[in-house]
């Protein structure tokens, strides 16, 4: 099963992509914007950054770990390697990994983003533009895990 969203891969193939869908999966996600909104204003201390990374977005995996298990009937992932704990739904090279992302998106990414949408907001297109997206977001999640637009 493809875990990504931008509608089902055997039924809108992307020619240009060799794959079906694209990558908008939801932890990912979800994940950036708690980085974005719980660590970033951490910034002045990397330690603090990359420890919070690691446990709040461990604790992310967890959970949507389960929240899968749940709503499928068996979890998205299970980790095979000699590092993986809680039963393979967690490996501790992912959370070293998360904590490493969130220093990534703190020092690197999110600066030059944020001075891009300083920059686009002013403009009037930028709100209909981000309107659009959402929809079509929405659109992909209510035919991906719904099935609302099957045929």
């Amino acid at each position: 099963m493809a875990r990504g969203w931008w509608f089902t891969p055997s039924r809108y193939p992307v020619p240009w992509s060799g794959y079906g869908g694209l990558p908008l999966i939801p932890l990912y996600g979800v994940g950036g914007l708690l980085i974005y909104y719980a660590i970033n204003h951490w910034r002045r201390w990397p330690l603090l950054v990359f420890l919070s990374g690691f446990v709040i977005l461990t604790l992310l995996e967890l959970g949507v770990s389960y929240w899968s298990t749940e709503f499928y009937g068996y979890p998205l992932w299970l980790y095979k390697a000699p590092l993986s704990f809680w039963g393979g739904r967690l490996d501790l090279i992912s959370s070293l990994a998360w904590g490493l992302g969130a220093l990534l998106f703190v020092y690197l990414i999110f600066p030059p983003l944020d001075r891009l949408f300083d920059k686009l907001r002013r403009r009037r297109w930028f709100f209909p533009v981000v309107g659009v997206l959402a929809l079509a977001i929405l659109f992909c999640f209510l035919q991906r895990e719904v099935g609302l637009f099957s045929r």
